[in-house]
């Protein structure tokens, strides 16, 4: 199944005037959480202690599942770029320093980092209500001369990798939701996969 881009919204700026969290509308309504065509198009949820509330409270990562926490590209492989396979790398040390979630490098897994092209990836923890977005991967800085590259199809190594963290970005979300006039929309997509988790776990329990 192939959707056309309708448009884009750009939401929030950094700092350094990095823009890693936008919302685009599709030519048509995607069937969230139900299956079409043999496809089913399921959501990670944002962080959000309640979703209806007026004012969106963010939910924090619960402690015991910390280290299940995950993030997924598609970017550089070992065949020296992207091969269409979807990447998943857990166990990780992740900072919060300044509003930004940073990666240490870490000397003994210099391969499998965030490499080019898992730049818009998830980073993904579980919770005691399911999976949340608690991230997106962004970038890699700063330079560093005496390593040896720390992905594949690189010539050079960083110091951390940087994914924009969902916290901050939470009010933005919901004003560019109002003004597009797709709060509501969110709100039911949302329900919906409730529902569906429901049935699908039923199901599987006869």
């Amino acid at each position: 199944m192939v959707f056309q881009i309708k448009y884009i919204t750009l939401i929030f700026k950094d700092s350094a005037g990095v823009v890693d969290f936008a919302l685009f509308t599709l030519d048509v309504p995607l069937p969230v959480c139900q299956t079409r065509r043999g496809r089913m198009f399921s959501i990670i949820k944002l962080p959000v202690e309640d979703i209806q509330a007026d004012k969106w409270k963010f939910f924090e990562p619960s402690e015991k599942y910390v280290n299940e926490c995950a993030i997924f590209g598609y970017g550089s492989s070992e065949k020296g770029g992207p091969d269409g396979e979807l990447r998943r790398a857990s166990n990780l040390s992740v900072l919060e320093v300044n509003r930004r979630l940073l990666i240490p490098l870490q000397m003994d897994r210099k391969k499998g980092r965030i490499c080019g092209g898992d730049s818009g990836g998830p980073f993904v923890c579980d919770t005691d209500y399911g999976e949340r977005l608690y991230g997106l991967l962004s970038h890699s800085e700063p330079l560093i001369y005496s390593q040896p590259p720390s992905c594949y199809g690189e010539v050079e190594a960083y110091l951390f990798d940087v994914m924009s963290g969902t916290r901050e970005m939470l009010p933005h979300v919901k004003e560019a939701l109002v003004k597009l006039n797709k709060l509501d929309e969110f709100i039911d997509d949302n329900s919906k996969c409730e529902v569906w988790k429901a049935e699908t776990k039923n199901d599987r329990n006869f």
